[in-house]
């Protein structure tokens, strides 16, 4: 028996609850995509040459940190994360049509390894640099939205494997967060309330709760694109990351830890998508709500899910919710 589920808050989002689907007998099968290898990784330390000055590269120094900028002749060489400019840039200020900066944070210096692997304090030290290059970004007046995501794996469209995300900074705001933002005003003019954070009340003492902390959230979409599909959604209403203080940074990376290793003990070292939506600058509302879409690729999409914005599902977000939680308190325990 199939469920037709609507997304709560983006309605134009509809997945169809099927279990039966995944029983089909099939002729072709998904296969993992492997990233291309590459002889020497522009990523790792001792070739910092190989990429443009980075924008921000956070160094340790005496067990802290120092931030630093790079030139064309200086490159930092004991640093901890990185930022610098895409080589192959989707965005750029020479051209007016496609306007914005394109940037590549390389969130650590060891090519290896894993995102469940590292740890929290250095989690917190990525969200800490991600949010001084949007602050910094943000200066130019002709910039209004940016775009934190990351591809995990040749199937979530990585094309280096040393451990990176990637940031826009642009002239327009990204239609999905266009989409969020005229469906979250329509129900915030009907139901009186952000419609984020109703969806927070109620998914907290749902079965498609997965971890929370005393910041964040992750739950289980009600009508997910994918098995295993998770939101990190912050408990109070915040329209941007950039209003994070210290103590939630540090609860974000927790919940990423979280996630990711249960990620890991549920599916192995599965390739995925993750991206930040928040509010386009300078817009501050009551109706809007920031938060983190996690995708991993779990099935192949077909014509239905791409065209019609329908998503055939084989697993219950409550059965895989179950399953993501049960790991993460078995690693606590």
């Amino acid at each position: 028996m199939s469920e037709v589920r609507r997304d709560p808050i983006v309605l134009s989002r509809v997945s169809v609850i099927s279990p039966v689907r995944g029983l089909r007998p099939k002729e072709v099968t998904l296969i993992r995509h492997e990233s291309p290898q590459v002889t020497v990784c522009p990523f790792c330390p001792g070739n910092e040459f190989m990429t443009p000055p980075a924008t921000l590269v956070v160094e340790g120094v005496d067990g802290g940190v120092k931030y630093l900028k790079e030139d064309p002749d200086f490159r930092v060489s004991n640093w901890l994360v990185r930022v610098v400019p895409n080589k192959y840039p989707i965005f750029t200020q020479t051209n007016g049509g496609s306007y914005g900066y394109h940037e590549v944070i390389i969130e650590h210096p060891n090519h290896t390894i894993k995102p469940y692997d590292i740890p929290i304090n250095h989690l917190s030290l990525i969200i800490q640099v991600i949010i001084s290059r949007i602050n910094h970004l943000f200066k130019d007046p002709r910039v209004v939205h940016a775009y934190v995501f990351k591809n995990y794996g040749g199937g979530g469209g990585a094309s280096l494997t040393h451990p990176h995300t990637q940031l826009v900074a642009t002239s327009i705001t990204i239609p999905s967060v266009v989409e969020e933002l005229r469906f979250s005003k329509r129900l915030y003019k009907r139901l009186g309330e952000c419609p984020y954070c109703r969806l927070i009340r109620k998914e907290v003492n749902s079965p498609r709760l997965i971890y929370m902390n005393d910041s964040f959230a992750v739950i289980a979409p009600y009508a997910p694109r994918n098995p295993y599909e998770t939101m990190i959604i912050p408990l109070t209403h915040s329209t941007t990351i950039l209003e994070m203080k210290d103590e939630e940074i540090t609860a974000l990376a927790d919940v990423l830890n979280k996630l990711l290793t249960s990620y890991k003990v549920c599916l192995g070292d599965i390739d995925y998508n993750f991206w930040i939506h928040i509010a386009p600058k300078g817009i501050g509302n009551e109706y809007y709500h920031w938060h983190i879409e996690f995708l991993p690729m779990t099935t192949l999409w077909g014509g239905l899910e791409k065209g019609g914005n329908v998503y055939v599902v084989t697993t219950k977000p409550e059965d895989y919710s179950k399953e993501l939680k049960e790991a993460i308190y078995s690693l606590k325990s």
